[in-house]
């Protein structure tokens, strides 16, 4: 049989304490949380990362997560919120610099039809090696703009 640790404080000094629902029910004699010997609940740590992975670098959305997982939607909204807490705020080294690409700009504030010369850019901020940064412009996929034009979503 495998050794009880307190659920709360991961201590091995505990006593008996009653039964609840037909299982034993122990006491920890550090904290004195009270316990049953069952195992843990929820997803493991490594998927819930793995879910964030793929919410924040792949672009799938929650509602796909929480299918792929078998767990509610507001669970990985939790799961996010958790780890957007755990992050440091970015350095503020001085005044943020403003950078407005003119067809990028007409593309995405003045377009209102799909027609035309202009195609839509994704903008990736690049940190190069001196903690200078590059803007690099590229195409948008073929596939994601086509899916987005039929089901008439605005770019």
């Amino acid at each position: 049989m495998t050794e009880l640790n307190c659920k709360k404080c991961s201590s091995t000094s505990y006593v008996k304490s009653g039964y609840v629902r037909g299982l034993q029910r122990y006491k920890c004699k550090a904290c004195g949380c009270q316990f049953t010997a069952t195992k843990a609940r929820g997803v493991h740590p490594a998927l819930k990362s793995f879910a964030i992975v793929l919410y924040g670098f792949c672009g799938v959305s929650m509602g796909n997560i929480g299918r792929l997982f078998k767990v509610s939607t507001v669970a990985v909204l939790k799961w996010v919120k958790a780890a957007a807490a755990q992050i440091d705020p970015p350095d503020q080294r001085g005044e943020p610099e403003v950078v407005m690409i003119d067809e990028f700009w007409h593309f995405v504030n003045g377009k209102k039809t799909l027609f035309g010369c202009g195609e839509p850019l994704m903008g990736y901020r690049v940190h190069l090696l001196d903690d200078s940064w590059a803007l690099v412009l590229m195409p948008a996929l073929k596939n994601s703009c086509k899916k987005l034009i039929q089901e008439n979503v605005p770019l």
